[in-house]
């Protein structure tokens, strides 16, 4: 989709759900290579402090198993629709994986190596978490402190990282992924596809 990951400068997080930007990418086309009506979108913000990653899909949210209780950590999330932020660290294998549902349930996860989880890398209970699950719409949001982010992956000039989705029921499942991805069955945690982040005002 991009060369680079566009992530806006702000001086405080948004507490509250609000409306898409203009400037909000979008990821119009799955991996499978068909749209499927509204794409998925999302926006990363960043102050010194922290790091917000908001996902979201004008489209009902799906989930198989019914309502995950919001605010939840929760495994498994990529069942259900599902936004998902991956970041690699600047001077090791190292990135963390972080999921977030329709009801701001989340999971996180550091892995050493392709697919290796990292017990070290413990994430912390996100600062903030919000949600707002529409008829016809979902939004979430999660804030995570930006001394973590530096401290386990050197977070700021180099990093690399990627915003992935999973939709729909299974059998008409679809992937996105804003880094492009070779051609086959998907797969996320390809750090060498993933991009440079572009911290802009």
């Amino acid at each position: 989709m991009s060369e680079t990951l566009l992530i806006s400068r702000a001086k405080k997080y948004q507490r509250n759900i609000q409306k898409w930007r203009a400037s909000d990418p979008a990821i119009n086309t799955a991996l499978e290579g068909d749209p499927i009506g509204p794409p998925p979108r999302f926006q990363l913000l960043q102050s010194a402090e922290y790091l917000q990653f908001t996902c979201g899909c004008d489209r009902p949210a799906w989930n198989e198993r019914g309502q995950a209780k919001p605010k939840t950590f929760l495994a498994n999330l990529w069942k259900q629709d599902v936004g998902e932020l991956f970041i690699q660290s600047v001077d090791s294998e190292r990135y963390l994986e972080i999921n977030l549902s329709p009801y701001a349930a989340w999971w996180a996860c550091g892995f050493s190596g392709h697919r290796k989880a990292d017990a070290f890398m413990k994430v912390p209970k996100p600062l903030h978490l919000a949600a707002k699950t529409e008829k016809k719409s979902w939004q979430s949001t999660l804030v995570l402190p930006m001394d973590y982010l530096e401290k386990m992956l050197s977070f700021g000039v180099g990093t690399k990282a990627n915003v992935c989705f999973i939709l729909g029921p299974a059998d008409a499942r679809r992937h996105f992924s804003w880094a492009t991805l070779p051609v086959g069955p998907p797969d996320f945690h390809r750090v060498a596809d993933f991009v440079p982040i572009n911290l802009v005002d």
